[in-house]
Formats: C-alpha cells, structure tokens, sequence
C-alpha cells in the first residue's frame, strides 16, 4: 500500500532492478510495469519479453 502510494505521488517514479530480478514471480503487485521507469545495471541478456519496454533504462556509473 506504502509502495504504491509512493509512486502515484512521485513526479518521475523509478524502481532499481538488478537483472536478476526479471522473470522472478511475486504475490505482491504495487504497480505495472508501464508506470514507472525501471533502471537496471544491463540491457544485455534482458529476457525477450521485457525488450518492448521502452521505461526500462541501464544505469550507467
């Protein structure tokens, strides 16, 4: 409930994702993946149907 209301208040809501985390199943749901950008350490390898996704960005240091 806190993680959602969050991101409906914030100006540009984003969420850190390591690779890993792609294909991985929860039984929460805060939001969908169109609501935020998502920033990740790589593109590479990221799994096929996550690559229309244009909110998904690498973050580079």
């Amino acid at each position: 409930m806190i993680k959602r209301l969050a991101i409906h208040q914030a100006r540009q809501p984003m969420i850190l994702a390591d690779p890993s985390k792609f294909e991985q199943v929860s039984f929460v749901k805060f939001a969908d993946i169109g609501d935020v950008t998502i920033l990740t350490s790589s593109l590479q390898g990221l799994p096929a149907g996550y690559q229309r996704f244009k909110n998904i960005k690498e973050a580079h240091s």
